[in-house]
């Protein structure tokens, strides 16, 4: 069995996805909502907000992932909202050497890319490009006709932009060159209100994201039992 330590910020959590503990989206929800007074509002916000992360928690578990991992504060409230994904990589998939692998990886994404090195490990990091335009514009996408025709294109681009978020994916491949069982991609995204300082939000959640890849290591069988840190579901 392969097990990997991580580390986390005292305000954020664990959700398990291999398979989907349900308990746990309830318990972060929970913490997520506990200072709204009301308790017939915080019950409504809750429950919406854990039927909303459940099912999102769903496909993506649906995928294959170990586990999520997300703050614990009211969304509400926080102007940018990152959430990391860690799953299996197989890098038997091939007869081709790691470092190969990692090139030819590199070599057909659209993203920017660069090396990253945890601890006994090597790594890819590819950054997907952001598209603001592009986000405009699809949150236009599906303004009913009857709506354009009351208003120009100008006022509704200035209208969604005070509600568009601007999203930044990144997706790390790392793993242990002598080890092919000990390979994991991690996908980590995060997005915030399209605004002038966007990018630097942006590219203070991914210097957090960096670190906690970084921070990473396997454990062995061995030494699982004498971890204090957490680990990924059984394969």
């Amino acid at each position: 069995m392969v097990t990997y330590n991580y580390l986390l910020p005292d305000d954020w959590a664990q959700v398990r996805l291999d398979p989907l503990d349900r308990s746990s989206v309830k318990q972060l929800t929970d913490r997520m909502f506990a200072d709204i007074d009301d308790e017939v509002t915080r019950v409504r916000v809750s429950g919406w907000v854990t039927s909303r992360m459940t099912t999102q928690l769903e496909e993506i578990s649906s995928r294959g992932a170990w586990a999520a991992y997300l703050p614990a504060e009211d969304p509400r409230l926080s102007p940018v909202r990152p959430m990391i994904v860690t799953r299996s990589f197989d890098m038997k998939a091939t007869d081709s050497d790691p470092m190969e692998v990692l090139v030819a990886l590199a070599a057909e994404s659209d993203g920017e890319f660069s090396t990253i090195e945890p601890r006994n490990m090597m790594g890819l990091k590819i950054r997907m490009p952001e598209d603001p335009g592009k986000a405009l514009l699809d949150s236009l996408a599906e303004v009913p006709d009857d709506i354009l025709e009351l208003t120009t294109r100008d006022e509704l681009l200035a209208a969604a932009a005070e509600t568009t978020r601007l999203s930044r994916r990144i997706q790390y491949i790392i793993g242990d060159p002598s080890d092919l069982d000990r390979w994991m991609a991690i996908e980590a995204s995060v997005s915030c209100m399209l605004a002038e300082e966007a990018s630097t939000a942006l590219d203070g959640v991914e210097e957090f994201f960096d670190a906690w890849v970084t921070a990473l290591s396997w454990v062995d069988e061995d030494d699982a039992e004498e971890s204090t840190e957490e680990e990924k579901p059984d394969e």
